[in-house]
């Protein structure tokens, strides 16, 4: 994928004549009424059977006084009911809720009836990832979650036999680091396996050309054919491949009306189209979980270390053009870019061109430290691609099937002069329903420091929807922590903002600066701006303290997923000279927390 420009600046330049201007006037009633201190809200909940939702509501305003033999007797309910939640959870197997469970539960101090710790639990999540053969998320759980398994001899006997089976180099590597560690002996086969790692003419055999059939597309009346090429990589000996979203989204994307048909072809055999099938995709993040019914001559290890080297030598196979087994090299230029909703990016050099959208990213070991996505049109040498460590993270999730939903709280922060800080609570979130308030400063979650916006999404990233997490804050000096509910993150957090709150309320979270209005007109709307935040859209347009502007145009751009609006502004700096100012903002700005 190409990049027109550099992504997430505030300025846009766009044509605007498929927009529709928009005066939000939400008439959005809070909830924060209606259920503090109503029992019987609790009451109702708990007799649907719906004990996450109450128990989150719950907490979050637990800290408001929520005190007496009533609330206690609802709370030991509401613990009872969340533990049997957890426990039918085990039972189905559904791991990822019954760790979303254990969190909370942990969290608050409710554990007393489970009588399964945190590491027994992650083993039986590796052990069923295993009987499922999710080889490529075992190895990844496994990976980062090492230290807190349980095992004796006969464990990492057992552990060592499947990754050797399954060609995880990685993984299995850790498993012998475990085992000489305690002591204990490492089969033959593992040292000579570990020991003769593949050359970079193997792995071409784990690389494939992602082929989407989209029929015909007709443009001023001539029809041409629609294909979509991009790169992807085996993860494990039963035929999945991992490849970006954006290269296959025609096959899921339930906005989609046309013909699509994915194909993968294999280098041994390019004139071979094998079908595929979508098992798991990420938007966020642009991920995608691929499966064929063959098996892999080659598969690729993801590295189990996760710090990177400015200047690092990398390189990158793929099928640009469709060009297959192609082979590029370069370095790492950096690492942190924010250019995504959450999480962030490598930057490389590594030349990248399209075609080569969903391919690895490895290390001189032959190891996947990121899977290619984008790069800058007409900027040679600026590439990104996505960090291994979120691919481990979410790989278990993606075997699962499905699109992976995030959480979030609702709210909206900046960081300012090295402090993140809270501006903004979106109506009808977790978020309103906490005890948070405009100014917070955010320190860490869950006991975790955080010092960057990208800090806490990598939390929320590894969180579930329905958890409960503690903001650890600094309010007037004091530091406390809040308990706070994670909800099912929008898939355009902004486009919920527009579609509950006023304009009047939103020039401060979208745009970085906060203004009271100085007229009542309803033709007319007049602010005047009295704070701009470090690093917003409002301050990188230089607009600053004391300017006064007039709202032309709000235009929510729903088909470009863009939000533009014109003003004209009487400048401080200019001497209150009037201009007109256009200021823009992608539906997916990483502010949403």
């Amino acid at each position: 994928m190409k990049l027109n420009g550099i992504v997430k600046t505030g300025l846009i330049v766009l044509l605007l004549s498929a927009c529709r201007t928009s005066d939000q006037g939400a008439e959005y009633v809070s909830q924060v009424s209606i259920i503090e201190y109503n029992q019987d809200y609790f009451r109702e909940l708990m007799g649907e059977e719906r004990y996450e939702s109450a128990f989150i509501n719950y907490y979050a305003l637990y800290p408001r006084g929520n005190e007496g033999e009533d609330w206690a007797l609802i709370q030991d309910n509401l613990r009872e009911g969340v533990t049997g939640e957890f426990h039918k959870a085990l039972e189905e197997k559904n791991y990822g809720r019954a760790l979303s469970l254990y969190n909370s539960l942990e969290r608050t101090s409710n554990l007393a009836q489970i009588e399964i710790g945190r590491g027994d639990l992650n083993y039986d999540y590796l052990l069923y990832l295993m009987e499922e053969e999710y080889a490529g998320a075992a190895a990844c759980w496994f990976m980062e979650n090492r230290e807190s398994l349980p095992l004796d001899g006969k464990k990492r006997d057992e552990l060592e036999a499947y990754f050797l089976e399954s060609r995880l180099a990685t993984a299995l590597e850790g498993v012998v680091q475990l085992k000489e560690e305690a002591g204990e002996g490492v089969g033959s086969e593992s040292r000579d396996f570990l020991h003769n790692r593949a050359e970079k003419k193997d792995m071409l055999d784990g690389t494939a050309t992602i082929w989407v059939n989209r029929g015909i597309r007709v443009e001023n009346g001539v029809g041409t054919p629609d294909r979509v090429i991009g790169s992807g990589f085996f993860i494990d000996p039963e035929g999945y491949i991992l490849t970006n979203y954006h290269v296959i989204y025609s096959e899921v994307d339930p906005t989609y009306e046309g013909y699509s048909r994915l194909y993968v072809k294999l280098n041994e055999n390019e004139n071979e189209r094998i079908p595929a099938t979508v098992v798991g995709w990420d938007p966020v993040l642009d991920l995608a979980l691929l499966k064929v019914e063959i098996t892999p001559p080659y598969v690729f290890s993801f590295s189990g270390e996760d710090d990177y080297t400015l200047g690092e030598s990398i390189f990158a196979i793929g099928s640009p053009g469709g060009l297959s087994n192609t082979v590029t090299s370069g370095t790492i230029s950096n690492m942190g870019r924010e250019l995504q909703a959450m999480g962030d990016s490598l930057q490389v050099d590594v030349p990248i061109n399209p075609g080569n959208s969903g391919g690895p990213l490895l290390n001189q070991k032959g190891e996947a430290i990121g899977v290619v996505y984008a790069g800058v049109e007409d900027y040679e040498g600026i590439n990104f691609a996505i960090p291994a460590s979120y691919v481990k993270e979410l790989l278990p999730r993606l075997y699962e099937g499905g699109k992976i939903d995030y959480g979030w709280m609702g709210l909206v922060a900046y960081k300012e002069f090295g402090k993140i800080i809270n501006r903004y609570i979106v109506p009808g979130t977790a978020a309103e329903l906490s005890s948070l308030e405009g100014g917070d400063e955010i320190v860490g979650i869950n006991g975790i420091p955080v010092e960057d916006i990208k800090d806490i999404h990598d939390i929320l990233i590894s969180s579930f929807p329905g958890e409960i997490v503690y903001l650890d804050l600094i309010r007037k000096g004091e530091e406390i922590s809040l308990p706070v509910g994670v909800e099912k993150r929008p898939d355009y957090p902004m486009k919920t903002v527009l579609n509950r709150d006023s304009i009047d309320n939103l020039f401060a979270p979208l745009f970085g600066m906060s203004t009271v209005r100085i007229n009542k007109g309803k033709n007319m709307r007049q602010y005047r701006i009295e704070e701009v935040y470090p690093g917003s859209v409002g301050d990188e347009s230089g607009l600053v303290t004391g300017d006064s502007f007039t709202l032309n145009k709000w235009m929510d751009m729903e088909e470009e997923k863009v939000l533009v609006i014109q003003i004209v502004i009487k400048a401080r700096k200019s001497g209150f000279m009037t201009s007109g100012l256009q200021m823009g903002l992608w539906y997916d700005m990483n502010y949403f927390l």
